[in-house]
């Protein structure tokens, strides 16, 4: 028996710096989309007990490789091991299977969304993963943040700014927010379904993705344990 999918109106600001994380390169008829990560919420989490390794997550996706000289070397190994969290993501197979059950949908999109969706859960299962509070955590890495500004690409620091001004890790726990990133991620690519939809799917499958991120995620903190220990 289909399911049905269910609408919430409600609207939030979310991840406004989702927006410039997509970039359109047009090749004759073809055209790629290159989408860079947006579970902010999981890299920041797995990396926030080295504050240049959180550092270097949250810039790694503003710094080539000609440019990793001019880091300093714990903010280099934080670019290098963001880099390392996405391989072990895309390749592991409870994520695979999150993926895949999205593909007749978002086809393409499936990873980015399921980026998305696998925060929002990380938010939801907060207690089990984390030692300090959600609120704490925030506090933690927004002060971290205003102290290391000045080591941030100038083009990003703007955005960051506007991100903590709006509090966006926090909008990491509500349905709204998951909404209105899709909402925003609308206006920038042909998306194949609407936004309240995108949001609708995500809960129609609630107990299978959270099931999954539940394997997933365990795997991915002992493999960032053992990077820290040869480290």
């Amino acid at each position: 028996m289909k399911k049905e999918c269910f609408n919430e109106n409600k609207v939030t600001f979310a991840f406004r710096y989702i927006l410039c994380h997509h970039c359109i390169l047009k090749s004759g008829a073809k055209i790629r989309l290159f989408i860079k990560n947006m579970n902010f919420l999981a890299h920041l989490l797995l990396t926030h007990e080295n504050e240049d390794w959180m550092i270097g997550n949250m810039i790694a996706d503003f710094i080539s490789n000609k440019d990793l000289h001019s880091l300093q070397t714990g903010v280099r190994e934080g670019v290098m091991v963001h880099r390392q969290i996405d391989t072990f993501t895309d390749s592991h197979e409870a994520v695979k299977d999150s993926i895949k059950r999205l593909h007749p949908i978002f086809h393409k999109y499936s990873p980015v969304v399921i980026d998305i969706y696998y925060d929002y859960f990380l938010a939801r299962n907060w207690r089990r993963y984390s030692k300090i509070s959600f609120e704490d955590f925030c506090e933690k890495i927004y002060d971290a943040f205003e102290r290391r500004m000045s080591e941030m690409p100038l083009e990003f620091q703007p955005r960051l700014k506007m991100m903590m001004d709006n509090d966006f890790l926090q909008n990491y726990v509500t349905k709204s927010g998951i909404q209105f990133t899709f909402n925003k991620f609308q206006e920038r690519v042909r998306f194949p379904v609407s936004s309240a939809q995108a949001s609708d799917v995500m809960m129609v499958y609630e107990e299978e993705f959270n099931e999954e991120f539940n394997v997933f995620f365990p795997e991915i903190l002992l493999f960032l344990k053992k990077k820290q220990e040869v480290l």
